[in-house]
């Protein structure tokens, strides 16, 4: 029996942390964890002013009712408001209690008593003498159970119609007690100990039924008893007999006839599909549900309690799936741990351990055709004539499927009840090999009977294959320093090879192919493994024939050399009979959403082909702001391809007009460009610093993978001509001047003017009606038919008269409450920001859905007004956090500010 270790110091630091801080191009589609994800619709708290130990909600009279262990009191409160409407004082130190109809059983840690509560009149109506001070307590009919709570304890089962006190479980540690009152049974689960450790009475004796240690350490600290359903910890057992059924993400603090509800967020009782999700809570948290599915939360020491109201749906879907346009890749919400393919390849069966769902992927159409829940976390799966056999980990049952040859997918599901959780398996004919157990595993074979493998040896975490014939079986180790291939007769269980010397291979399976085993990084003769051919730079996922798929690039089998390189990092890869290559991408980030994605590419050259397209930058713009020959300075920007996201950067290259490149000196490269706009496009400010070659006459913008793969095949190339149209120069604009191109640009279009002494006057202001005229020049806005303007102080008689009466029309300028439009006001530059976003939006721009706006870091004095426009300009980059003019709400704008930002708008519009 493993050590079991006491966790108590643990949470006496988290909560210490706790009360510290109190006081202080076709694109892919963007699939993730964020399609399943329901955000909080309010979040109401209240502070209660005492450590909370217990909570239970009584839907029927309308209270949550809480025990406050500091101040001695039970606390009545309204589950609407959240007031506290009664604070009771029950006794010292009240702990655990249980209802049965209107009476509550407070159990007063601090005394020898428990407390009867009535709730109608909400009085202690009487008190039960204890043998110890009690911490937990549940009740069924006439039996009452306590315990005192302490490291190792005893039950004890109090007969309330006699008064007879009598023990009917000694050394226990810390146990949690909850009663099935339809079933008579009482369960009491061990807490803060690393082992898990659950017992099962009868509760009308105490009679002992069964106790039940799960495989494996863990600290439970809940027990929830819902219309049958046990849960302990993370895990939900069978109530007649020790095993498991399902295990959820966190442990499970309250559950109802739709949802459970854990520390880790709200899922569907039945399939464990995600409804909502929160920040992980604290051990010996604590949830209550009220019958709208509105959650009451206590975190330890917090002494708040939360009210957060979230819209659930029952019928949630536990993995969704979206195929691109051009039906090469289809995205999920979730990873695949693992996949196998049915006869001639038609169908991929693949699994998805966080949905608990197999999928039946058609490989010709490339159409998910099935979808099912097959158990709590499928972690392997693999088909023979037909029969699908699924490893649980969540559970201790093989799940098995036959489907008829593949004809049903939808066939009823069989559990085959093995007795521990298992991670591998391998399917024969009418048999089954699988991983049993944690850590140390045995590999065992079911039905149990057929055979056994000799020697009794036990595996760092095997990975299982059977040869085609089912003859032999191939087990290769992945979790230990040393990793082990052996080879056994699968008919008999006789050992047959075993490689010895093996490496650190974690997370490697053994891969068949002909003649050939590959495990690890390496290729081996399958009759003599002792005979190794060669090591691949890779972890190895599949091989067929001459092509062997690597995590991070496609090899040729027998010059262990890559053929390709791939910009992702592929967990699943398969090669069909016909050439068509599937590869699934998963991809974890940290601070970003996650992504997974299966490809489906008809080729090799095809898969080429496509990769290059995806990440080979789109809509290139770049304006050459500089008047000299073969000197470059100016703004370049461009659109990151759909595989944008397995860019770690990009570099900039020179070429010739044959697109060869060119070598320059170091002081004349343009290096690499990492800028991106919070919208995701790139836009950088380039210079040669220095006369260029005449022979140069494009850039080239080379994708970099995050994996350091330099990506040639996916060059982007744009030709280096003179953007200058016409030069119009004026006296007082220097040629250092930040807005100098912008207002020479705007000037030479006509959408500018300067004044008749050949002076532009940059730093003057702008009035409201003079911004008006520039945006219907830059815009090229025609005059109304009904020039009808409702300002009182704009007559029509007036220069600027059109132009109000234009950007109106447009819906780009609005006046103010007082019916004035205040023509000769001038403008500031939180009123020109929101003019130039109604330009934006008018010009065609596509609001971005977020959940939060973008903000100035520092505080500029930006009204709620004007929220929208500056987290749109900002994604659009045409204001910045650190721009080259100073940026403030009530500035006034200077006449080259607002060629700056006309110019920036424009740009963005592609209409400069």
């Amino acid at each position: 029996m493993r050590k079991r270790v006491v966790r108590k110091c643990i949470y006496m630091i988290c909560g210490f942390a706790i009360m510290l801080s109190s006081l202080g191009v076709t694109g892919l589609p963007s699939v993730n964890a964020a399609w399943v994800y329901t955000p909080v619709v309010s979040e109401t708290t209240r502070n209660t002013g005492s450590e909370i130990k217990k909570m239970i909600m009584d839907d029927g009279r309308g209270y949550l009712y809480a025990t406050a262990y500091d101040t001695n009191e039970l606390l009545f409160i309204d589950p609407n408001t959240m007031k506290i409407e009664k604070r009771l004082a029950v006794g010292s130190h009240p702990n655990g209690m249980d209802q049965v109809d209107n009476k509550l059983y407070v159990a007063l840690e601090g005394a020898t008593l428990i407390a009867v509560v009535n709730l109608d009149t909400k009085l202690v109506e009487s008190t039960l003498i204890t043998q110890v001070q009690p911490a937990k307590v549940a009740l069924d009919g006439s039996s009452l159970f306590y315990a005192d709570g302490d490291q190792w304890c005893e039950i004890h089962k109090m007969d309330m119609s006699t008064g007879t006190d009598t023990i009917i479980e000694r050394n226990i540690y810390e146990p949690e007690l909850a009663v099935d009152r339809l079933s008579h049974r009482l369960y009491a689960g061990e807490t803060s100990i690393s082992a898990y450790k659950l017992n099962a009475y009868q509760s009308t004796t105490g009679e002992k039924l069964w106790s039940y240690q799960p495989e494996g350490d863990g600290y439970a600290t809940s027990l929830v008893v819902d219309t049958g359903a046990v849960y302990y910890g993370d895990l939900r057992v069978d109530p007649v007999k020790p095993r498991i059924l399902s295990t959820s993400s966190g442990e499970v603090l309250d559950a109802d006839s739709a949802f459970i509800y854990t520390t880790s967020g709200v899922f569907t009782k039945n399939e464990g599909a995600t409804a909502a999700t929160y920040s992980t809570l604290y051990s010996h948290s604590l949830i209550q549900a009220d019958s709208g599915r509105n959650i009451f939360r206590y975190e330890p020491y917090s002494k708040t309690i939360k009210k957060l109201v979230y819209h659930l749906n029952p019928a949630q879907k536990a993995i969704e799936f979206q195929r691109s346009a051009d039906g090469v890749s289809m995205s999920f919400n979730h990873g695949l741990a693992s996949w196998v393919l049915g006869n001639n390849d038609k169908y991929l069966y693949a699994i998805s351990s966080e949905a608990n769902r197999l999928l039946q992927i058609d490989t010709a159409s490339f159409t998910v055709t099935g979808d099912r829940y097959i158990g709590s976390q499928p972690s392997d799966v693999d088909i023979k004539n037909g029969v699908l056999y699924i490893s649980l980990k969540g559970s201790t049952h093989l799940a098995r499927i036959d489907t008829e040859n593949e004809t049903n997918f939808m066939a009823p599901l069989t559990e085959l009840e093995v007795g521990q959780v298992t991670s591998d398996i391998a399917a024969g004919t009418g048999k089954a090999y699988y991983v049993a157990g944690q850590g140390w595993n045995n590999v065992n074979v079911w039905p149990s009977e057929s055979v056994q493998l000799k020697g009794s040896i036990s595996f760092s975490n095997p990975s299982v294959s059977l040869s085609p014939d089912a003859s032999k079986l191939w087990l290769g180790e992945t979790g230990s320093t040393g990793s082990r291939l052996f080879q056994f007769n699968a008919l008999n269980g006789e050992p047959l090879q075993q490689l010895k010397d093996g490496s650190s291979n974690e997370g490697n399976n053994v891969l068949l192919d002909g003649d050939q085993v590959y495990y690890g990084s390496r290729r081996f003769a399958s009759s003599n493994i002792g005979l190794i051919y060669g090591t691949y730079a890779d972890h190895l996922i599949f091989a067929s024939g001459a092509k062997v798929i690597g995590t991070h690039a496609i090899y040729d089998r027998d010059t262990f050399n890559p053929l390709y390189k791939l910009p992702f990092s592929a967990s699943l890869g398969h090669i069909k009979q016909d050439g068509t290559i599937l590869l699934f991408s998963e991809e974890i980030k940290p601070y970003e959403e996650d992504t997974y994605t299966l490809y489906k590419f008809d080729n090799f050259a095809s898969m080429k082909l496509a990769i290059q397209n995806r990440l080979r930058p789109q809509g290139i713009r770049f304006v050459d702001q500089s008047a000299a020959p073969q000197f470059i300075d100016g703004q370049l920007t461009f659109k990151p391809a759909a595989m944008g996201n397995e860019i770690a950067h990009y570099e900039l290259s020179y070429y010739d007009a044959d697109d060869k490149p060119v070598t320059v000196s170091n002081d004349l490269k343009l290096g690499i460009i990492y800028e991106k706009l919070p919208n995701g496009n790139y836009s950088q400010r380039i210079t040669s610093r220095g006369i260029l070659p005449t022979s140069i006459k494009q850039i080239g913008i080379i994708p970099i993978g995050t994996n350091g793969v330099r990506f040639d095949d996916a060059i982007a190339l744009i030709p280096l001509n003179d953007n200058r149209t016409a030069k119009h120069s004026f006296a007082d604009v220097r040629d250092e001047y930040f807005a100098r191109f912008e207002i020479e640009t705007l000037a030479s279009k006509h959408m500018i003017q300067g004044y008749k002494d050949g002076t532009f006057k940059p730093l003057g202001s702008v009035t409201r009606a003079e911004f008006a005229t520039i945006l219907v020049n830059a815009l090229q806005l025609q005059n109304p038919a009904n020039k009808e303007v409702r300002f009182k102080d704009v007559s029509k008689n007036t220069w600027y008269f059109d132009a109000i009466a234009s950007c109106m029309r447009a819906g780009l300028i609005k006046g103010y409450t007082d019916g004035t439009f205040r023509p000769n006001q001038t403008i500031t530059q939180q009123e020109t920001l929101e003019i130039i976003n109604h330009a934006l939006l008018y010009g065609g721009y596509k609001e971005t859905e977020s959940a939060t706006l973008l903000h100035f870091n520092l505080p500029r004095g930006y009204d709620a007004w004007s929220e929208q426009s500056v987290d749109h300009l900002l994604r659009e980059g045409i204001i910045k956090e650190n721009d080259e003019f100073p940026i403030n709400a009530d500035k006034k704008s200077t006449r080259s500010e607002c060629a700056e930002l006309v110019y920036r708008l424009l740009y963005v519009l592609g209409k400069v």
